[in-house]
């Protein structure tokens, strides 16, 4: 760009700057001047029309108190008659008076009549619920027994109403309050266009607004306030007319036109015009003045050096320019310099001819330093051409220079890449090559060189390479340069320790172990997931804190021998227990601790500290302990436990010992009978009960239905003692569990010293106890089957009686048939136990509402055989066992359990079939109503030679039909 552009730009940009700086700051201070006025006219407008406002108000106070102190009004409130209303109280008065309601308060501040109406149209109005709240609102709001005056603009529905309240009353009045009289006039669009035609500013009534961003509320005084803001054209406002009681806000909005803005407006362009152009003629006549004393010199002077520089002649020289001035100084000066590079040309020619031998000198000496650098390093010249070609890469290539040297068109890629492609070097000539999938990095820097890794498939080894540019004299790239070094060991120890780190970092994050890394000052550097879980701390509360302290939770019983541990870990590199560390919470952990030190060049930078949580590990031991050690029904000590105590104690210096054998009997009959479940019940409660006699804790569980107490320090009196105080217990509870009772034989032997063996007083005691059991023989098996009689009547799902209703008609049957006293007396016995057996079986079976399915039969098919085997273990009841196992067997041998038939079933069972039959159909079930007796003996009979013994089936009937 020459000179004399740039100095009609500069001045120009000048002007423009000048021009904008002046426009700005004008503009401002005029703008702000505006607005102030604008704002005080908006002002004083809003305030003539509050004045309007507060003088129609005054006005409606005035008839208001006209009509308030009228003796009519006063009689009115006080006894309210219709002459008052039909005179008074109609539209001509609502006209003249300008308003739209008229309200009567009576004293207890009651509406006691009001009247509205739209005195344009003529019509009659409601007095709204939102006026009349609003006035009651302002009722509310004067003291107790104070005279209450009102005049506000209050919202009602969708308009405003101007109110005045005045008290009634009249000169001489027997009351001081009568109450309120209170005049309405509606603030309409009528009312708002009435002010605007008085102030000469359009007014719009607003019954609610939105404040917008750009406007600022100004309060005018305490009942009026202003807001609005400015656009290009108009000023928009809102007038906010309000009363100190009451919430309700009068807005009315308006719009004025912007005169004096618009004015300054057109009288601020002209001006910045004028200053325009008298800004841009001054800047002319500037630019003409510098260009003829300034840029004109200095162009003929740059022409006079273009021409020596054209010529390359330095003994031509520039004209001198005249003047006192530095362009004239300038001119001197360069015809000086001219001189001097005359002078030095002459000495180059010279010297040029000495320095191209130095040079090719040079040049072979490089080669000669190329070929003996121990990376195999190779050039090529511009148009591709192999110019160098080291020792180190005739080894690395197996390629010898003297068949490489000069050729192109990628033949140095072939050693490497099996195919003439791009390689490294060839991005320094051109940086758009496509990059070969072989290079594992790669990266042009801003010197133009360019740096590589690669695995080179042909040599079978991983390069490292570096391209570089060769420059001329004049810095053009003539060639290029790559040195290329096997870095394969390199890669694959970076494969390794890349190995290492994930094998460690799978290691440390997704092992089930607790891992802390901590520095050689104990202070944590690293936890894994694991840790957080297990300690209940997070990374940030860990990390920079002591290992110790943290996983003793600073428990001062442990932290000692956890410093212990470390120090140990420190001096031997590994070390491995067993121990309680604590969480954050400061529960107790059962851990295997282990500790291995990390060390580097043979220092210890730091180490882990591996938590291995056996918590559950330890439960299980010591549930295994105790198991091994204790019954798992009942609690107390084990068979396993009392032989190794006997042991124990044997050697000990704790006699007399004695010995308490006790067996529970009856144990089999109620699990054969009740279920296992009843069993183990009763052996359960059995436990209870010696624990409460006995204060020793050596009870042991020896059996199904075995226990025993050993008692050292005890003698054989005390032994007896504590029997009787056994018995008193196991008597307490029968007395107290009458349908569940216990009974127990016990036996007793006592070891006066070392020389009597334990064992043998464990047989004696326990002979003792089988004699005490066979003195006890019969009454505890009767106990027990009155247990099961009792348990079975509590199940009995037939109707109340069945047992006795089947004993009488068995009786009767028996007596027809001619039974002996004996067969009477057995049947007799059958009647009211043959479903002794069902106490054993299940209620889900017993009382299922519906039939059952076969499984359910079979298992209801059994309680002929629990009942057999029952009564075979109680005397009473031995006699008629037989009949209780065939009492279910039919005629024909399709009963069951035996399936035996005819007269092989023994007579009495024949006879219960038949009365017990009948009885179950008569009776209701669970699952069904019970039938009609016809329907019975009818079913009777259809049954006879089948399920019955056909020659008792006229009989029964016989004897069913006489009793009916």
């Amino acid at each position: 760009m020459s000179l004399s552009k740039k100095l009609l730009y500069t001045v120009t940009i000048v002007q423009m700057i000048t021009i904008l700086l002046f426009s700005i700051i004008f503009f401002k201070l005029t703008i702000n001047q505006i607005k102030k006025y604008e704002e005080g006219e908006i002002i004083s407008e809003v305030k003539q029309i509050g004045n309007i406002i507060a003088r129609d108000l005054d006005s409606l106070a005035h008839s208001t108190s006209d009509w308030a102190l009228w003796k009519d009004t006063y009689l009115f409130i006080n006894d309210k008659n219709d002459n008052y209303i039909n005179e008074n109280i109609n539209l001509k008065t609502f006209e003249n008076l300008n308003i739209n309601y008229m309200i009567f308060i009576d004293s207890k501040n009651k509406i006691k009549y009001y009247k509205g109406f739209d005195i344009l149209n003529g019509n009659e109005i409601k007095v709204d619920n939102q006026l009349i709240d609003r006035i009651n609102a302002l009722i509310n709001k004067s003291k107790q027994g104070e005279k209450i005056y009102i005049s506000s603009i209050v919202k009602a529905q969708d308009n405003f109403v101007m109110l005045s309240g005045i008290p009634i009353a009249y000169e001489n009045a027997p009351l001081e309050y009568s109450g309120i009289l209170i005049f309405g006039r509606t603030l309409d669009e009528n009312y708002v266009e009435s002010i605007s035609e008085r102030t000469n500013i359009p007014l719009e009534l607003k019954v609610s607004f939105n404040k917008t961003q750009d406007e600022r509320i100004i309060g005018i005084s305490k009942n009026i306030a202003l807001s609005y803001n400015q656009n290009k054209e108009y000023i928009l406002g809102k007038m906010f007319y309000s009363n100190p009681n009451v919430t309700d806000t009068l807005v009315l909005s308006f719009k004025l036109p912007r005169k004096m803005f618009l004015f300054y407006k057109i009288i601020s362009l002209e001006n910045i015009i004028i200053f325009l152009v008298l800004v841009l003629i001054s800047g002319l006549f500037l630019f003409f003045i510098i260009k003829n004393q300034i840029t004109n010199r200095i162009f003929k002077l740059t022409n006079d050096v273009i021409k020596i520089r054209n010529d390359n002649d330095f003994s031509e020289r520039v004209s001198i320019i005249n003047g006192p001035d530095e362009v004239s100084t300038l001119s001197v000066e360069i015809n000086k310099m001219l001189d001097k590079l005359e002078k030095f040309k002459n000495n180059s020619i010279e010297h040029e001819s000495k320095y191209r031998n130095l040079l090719e000198t040079s040049n072979e000496r490089l080669k000669q330093i190329i070929d003996f650098l121990p990376d195999a390093t190779f050039a090529i010249d511009k148009e591709g051409k192999v110019i160098v070609w080291n020792r180190a890469m005739e080894e690395m290539s197996k390629v010898k220079s003297e068949d490489i040297l000069g050729k192109g068109n990628f033949e140095y890629s072939i050693p490497f890449r099996k195919e003439r492609k791009p390689i490294l070097i060839d991005f320094v000539f051109n940086k758009n090559h496509k990059l070969d999938d072989c290079y594992l990095d790669f990266k042009i820097n801003d010197d133009g060189s360019v740096i590589g890794e690669s695995h080179d498939v042909n040599l079978g080894i991983y390069t490292w390479g570096k391209a570089s540019p060769l420059y001329d004299k004049d810095g053009n790239i003539f060639a290029a340069i790559e040195t290329i070094r096997d870095i394969t060991d390199k890669i694959e120890s970076e494969k390794s320790i890349i190995y290492q780190k994930k094998f460690f970092e799978t290691l440390f994050l997704r092992t089930g172990d607790a891992i802390a890394i901590f520095n050689k000052d104990n202070k944590i550097v690293d936890i894994n997931e694991n840790f957080e879980k297990v300690f209940g701390y997070t990374k940030e509360e860990c990390i920079g804190y002591d290992i110790d302290e943290i996983v003793t939770n600073n428990n001062h019983g442990i932290i000692g021998q956890a410093r212990e541990i470390t120090s140990t870990v420190y001096d031997n590199g590994y070390f491995e227990t067993e121990g309680i560390r604590f969480d954050k919470s400061g529960n107790p952990i059962d851990m295997i601790i282990k500790g291995v030190t990390i060390k580097i060049d043979g220092e210890i930078i730091g180490g882990f500290a591996i938590y291995s949580d056996i918590s559950s590990k330890k439960k299980f031991e010591n549930k295994l302990k105790y198991l091994s050690l204790h019954d798992s029904l009942t609690g107390l000590y084990n068979r396993n436990y009392f032989d190794s105590k006997i042991l124990e104690l044997q050697k000990s210096d704790e006699f007399p010992i004695s010995i308490i054998s006790i067996d529970v009997n009856g144990l089999k009959l109620i699990n054969d009978t009740l279920g296992h479940l009843k069993g183990d019940e009763l052996l359960v409660r059995a436990s209870q009960i010696l624990r409460r006699a006995i204060e020793a804790d050596l009870i042991f569980r020896v059996g199904g239905d075995e226990f025993i107490v050993v008692l050292p320090n005890t003698d054989e009196n005390s032994g007896e003692e504590l029997i009787e105080k056994i018995i008193d217990e196991f008597d307490k509870y029968n007395k107290e569990n009458a349908d569940f009772p216990i009974n127990i034989s016990l036996g007793l032997s006592t070891a006066k010293n070392k020389n009597d063996s334990l064992i043998e007083i464990y047989k004696r005691a326990d002979d003792f106890m089988y004699k005490n059991k066979l003195i006890q023989k019969t009454s505890p098996k009767s106990q027990i089957l009155s247990t099961l009689m009792s348990a079975l009547a509590e199940r009995d799902f037939l109707t109340s009686g069945h047992a006795d209703r089947v004993t009488n008609l068995c009786l009767k049957l028996g007596e027809k048939v001619g039974l002996s006293s004996n067969e009477l007396t057995r049947l007799t016995l059958l009647g009211e136990v043959h479903d002794l057996g069902k106490v054993g079986i299940p209620d889900s079976i017993l009382f299922k509402n519906g039939p059952l399915d076969n499984d359910e039969w079979e298992v209801m098919k059994q309680h002929c055989e629990k009942g057999y085997r029952i009564a075979l273990s109680s005397p009473e009841l031995a006699s008629i066992a037989e009949l209780i196992l065939k009492h279910h067997e039919k005629w024909d041998g399709s009963g069951y359990p035996l399936g035996i038939k005819g007269k092989e079933i023994p007579i009495e069972c024949r006879i219960l079939n038949i009365v017990d039959s009948y009885d179950a159909m008569i009776s209701d079930r669970p699952y069904r109503k019970g039938m009609k007796k016809e329907d019975a003996i009818k079913e009777i009979i259809r049954c006879s030679g089948t399920q019955f013994d056909p020659e008792l089936v006229p009989l029964f009937i016989e004897i069913i039909t006489k009793d009916e």
